[in-house]
């Protein structure tokens, strides 16, 4: 029997106001500014700076997402995952903020001697100081920014319209304010700015929702324990996508850079389209593995299957038109980024079941240890691949290992999936950590 048309209005009235769909909206509009308001720069900057200033402010933006690796932690996911376990509880809240707070502290003195470090080793960095400091401002702005609680008890509505704003205001003003290649460093200087402010506005609605606990070492210990194992995978995957950039910079020049970079931005604003979904039912995913094991099952699955499929026909479609792309976006002065682009498009498919198999199976039902195992060893790959190819083959070398490396991500967590017959290890209980 066909379903009425009011039947079919209210059940579409009631995903539009399920958390989840409310939370992917928002989260996508964090995206849409985190990823496609730069796309709209990307061919200006390209043609005003030119390679070599352009290679400079990507090494830079490179190293402050490094930073923010650092300073972010596991909490993303471990606080997360802890918010929403008991999201009714201000005064658990309370204390994973507090603990949370204290960690962020401790992290920014390795923050501050890594950036030390980098100032006297990293060539680009000796030779231009002022993007190093400019990056690690984004860095600890972004890195202390409290995403992960609002996240956690699902109201993101906030976060995703002050960065909205915020990456706007950004836009407009590169446009304003950058005309030159000397100009480069205003394009951090912007960006530092603003991550401060959205940042600064968010903490101090945060404490206007949960009680001030003044940092101690107790919570923060505790916090660093919850958020180890999602650290060790973080930096792992850090191995494999932003470390390629740190040590191309060492065997080929700016321009080099700027090909590999602007390839790469083009594949992560693809891939950041899918991003804001599985953020958004991470938390949800959490709730169903401990109330609902089955369903969590058939959610995974079915995602598995339209992400899948839609980053094969995504891959496809920029090996087509890579050409046409690289021109409108880049210019026609980085033609060398076309072979780039279409080697790093094939990376799609595979970060679609990392993303799905991974945070949306293993971490939820407390696999981390496989999870992190997987992750540190495609890291390692990553690594030795990098060092051997990219003297070699340059830019196009460093993006084939960037691709070996999450196809191994991507094989060894669908195969976890397949021997375990969709079904968690039977002593996980969903949260705790299962090898």
């Amino acid at each position: 029997m066909a379903a009425s048309p009011e039947n079919t209005s209210s059940l579409i009235k009631r995903y539009l106001r399920h958390p989840v769909f409310q939370n992917a909206l928002a989260l996508y509009s964090v995206g849409f500014a985190e990823y496609i308001l730069p796309m709209i720069t990307i061919p200006y900057l390209a043609r005003v700076l030119q390679p070599a200033a352009w290679g400079t402010v990507v090494y830079a933006q490179n190293f402050a997402g490094w930073m923010i690796l650092v300073l972010q932690y596991g909490f993303g996911f471990s606080a997360t995952r802890d918010i929403a376990r008991r999201r009714d509880e201000p005064g658990h809240h309370a204390e994973v903020v507090s603990g949370v707070a204290g960690a962020n502290i401790a992290l920014l003195v390795p923050a501050f001697i890594i950036a030390v470090v980098a100032r006297f080793t990293v060539p680009a960095f000796r030779e231009n100081p002022e993007f190093l400091w400019l990056a690690f401002v984004i860095a600890v702005a972004q890195g202390v920014r409290p995403f992960w609680y609002y996240q956690g008890i699902e109201r993101m509505n906030l976060p995703a319209s002050l960065n909205g704003i915020g990456r706007l205001c950004v836009t407009i003003g590169i446009f304003g304010l950058v005309k030159l290649r000397s100009h480069a460093w205003r394009v951090l200087a912007l960006q530092a700015v603003m991550v401060s402010v959205v940042t600064a506005i968010l903490v101090v609605r945060m404490y206007r929702t949960v009680s001030f606990r003044r940092p101690s070492l107790a919570p923060s210990i505790a916090a660093f324990k919850a958020g180890w194992t999602i650290f060790l995978s973080n930096g792992a995957v850090s191995l494999y996508t932003m470390a390629n950039t740190f040590i191309l910079g060492f065997f080929v020049n700016s321009a080099g850079v700027a090909y590999y970079g602007g390839a790469e931005r083009v594949v992560l604003a693809v891939i950041g389209l899918m991003t804001p979904f599985t953020l958004a039912l991470y938390p949800r995913m959490i709730h169903l593995a401990a109330n609902n094991r089955q369903k969590a099952l058939d959610a995974v699955r079915m995602a598995l299957i339209f992400f899948g499929i839609a980053g094969l026909l995504t891959t496809c479609a920029l090996i087509i038109t890579a050409p046409w792309v690289i021109r409108i976006l880049l210019g026609p002065s980085y033609r060398p980024a076309v072979g780039i682009l279409r080697v790093a498009s094939t990376i799609i498919p595979f970060v679609a079941i990392t993303n799905i198999v991974g945070m949306q199976w293993m971490l939820p039902f407390g696999m981390d240890r496989a999870f992190n195992r997987i992750v540190v060893c495609a890291g390692v790959i990553n690594i030795v691949l990098a060092l051997f190819l990219s003297p070699r083959f340059g830019p196009l070398g460093t993006s084939w290992s960037v691709v070996v490396s999450q196809a191994f991500v991507a094989t060894s967590m669908f195969v976890t999936l397949l021997r375990a017959r969709g079904k968690p290890p039977a002593q996980a209980a969903p949260g705790t950590v299962a090898s």
